[in-house]
């Protein structure tokens, strides 16, 4: 390791040598000796940067900010000089352990929170070679983990590795109708990989470009006539979504082993008005798991089902599947990163006038910014 030099040299003594030395092997974690690090400045330090949030399948950064109150996770392997991850990802070594990366300042870091427990750390680049970053959000997903963030021990089920990357085992969603929408923080997985990273290609901040895992499903309504003179607008009371799956495994960047069939049912207070000419959320925004709508192991397909009242105070019962002969066969799934728009119109037909689906990208709050939070 070579000591710092130039405008900033300082004269160390060898007993200073040897404490630098102890103190570069506990800030750079799993560092083996081989790896030369740079000068212990504050300019080579490991700072992150994480981008706007991305939808899945996008190249445009229309997904939201990250917020600066959240926090995430991440960890780096470092690879020699003639070596890249995509084909030596096996030969990594260690570099950073997973740790908790929070803003404070003008800089995305390891903070800690004062205590001997949380402590500040910094982390510098080496010399040569680069670093491959894994990086979640909610840090707490962490098997293991004892943060004091969002995620009880039963949702403690990420694990990262150089051989299999992240993966999370039997995520259960375990939410309810309107959970995710911008009235709502969001419960949102947002994973992130940074390849091949140095100091010169990142500039010293390691582009953090996270991605949505969940989706997001809404239900709006409209009519299909005018109302009648003397007649009430319909009234939406209650909506049903059957035979969602509700746990699953991420595993190589996506979801498999899905189970355990739930229905969300959403019973508005009042219930929701609907009318010609406008479109009521009937069925407000909620994170799901991303999985097929066809019928595959389940013993029926993803259904929905409308209570409402028509505009002579009649009850009536709609039903149809979500993924049928009236919707488009690209939206056969509910693909990662992802809002999934269902459009109902309503009318004295026994069915659903018109049936529609659109995927979008993500929704978030007012002020745009992703909030991390599981509750």
């Amino acid at each position: 390791m070579k000591l710092p030099s130039g405008p900033r040299k300082k004269n160390y003594s060898m007993n200073a040598k040897v404490v630098l030395s102890v103190a570069l092997l506990c800030a750079v974690s799993c560092v083996k000796n081989e790896v030369s690090v740079t000068p212990l400045y504050n300019d080579n330090q490991i700072h992150f940067s994480p981008a706007p949030v991305r939808a899945h399948g996008t190249k445009a950064d229309n997904s939201g900010k990250f917020s600066e109150t959240n926090t995430f996770g991440s960890c780096a392997w470092y690879l020699p000089n003639g070596k890249s991850w995509a084909n030596d990802a096996k030969d990594g070594i260690g570099y950073i352990n997973p740790v908790e990366i929070s803003y404070k300042g003008r800089y995305w870091k390891v903070w800690g929170n004062g205590t001997a427990e949380k402590p500040e750390k910094s982390y510098y680049w080496p010399e040569t070679g680069s670093l491959t970053f894994y990086s979640w959000s909610p840090f707490g997903m962490l098997k293991g983990s004892n943060s004091d963030g969002h995620c009880p021990d039963s949702r403690k089920l990420l694990t990262v590795s150089k051989e299999k990357g992240i993966e999370i085992a039997n995520w259960p969603m375990e939410n309810r109708a309107g959970y995710g929408s911008g009235a709502d923080p969001c419960v949102d997985i947002l994973l992130a990989q940074t390849t091949d990273c140095t100091k010169a290609t990142s500039n010293g901040s390691v582009p953090v470009r996270f991605e949505h895992k969940l989706c997001q499903v809404e239900v709006l309504a409209t009519l299909a006539v005018p109302l009648k003179t003397g007649e009430s607008k319909w009234k939406v009371t209650k909506v049903t979504l059957d035979n969602i799956y509700t746990k699953g495994s991420f595993v190589t960047n996506n979801w498999t082993s899905r189970s355990e069939d739930k229905s969300y049912v959403y019973t508005p207070t009042g219930g929701v008005e609907v009318d010609y000419g406008a479109k009521s959320q009937v069925f407000p925004l909620t994170m799901m798991m991303p999985q097929y709508l066809t019928k595959d192991a389940r013993v029926e397909k993803p259904k929905i089902t409308i209570e409402c009242t028509n505009g002579n105070g009649e009850s009536k019962v709609l039903s149809a599947y979500l993924h049928n002969d009236k919707i488009s066969t690209s939206l056969s799934a509910w693909t990662h990163g992802k809002k999934i728009t269902y459009q109902i119109t309503l009318g004295e037909e026994d069915t659903f006038i018109e049936f529609g689906a659109s995927a979008g990208d993500w929704g978030h709050g007012a002020d745009g910014d992703i909030n991390v939070g599981i509750r």
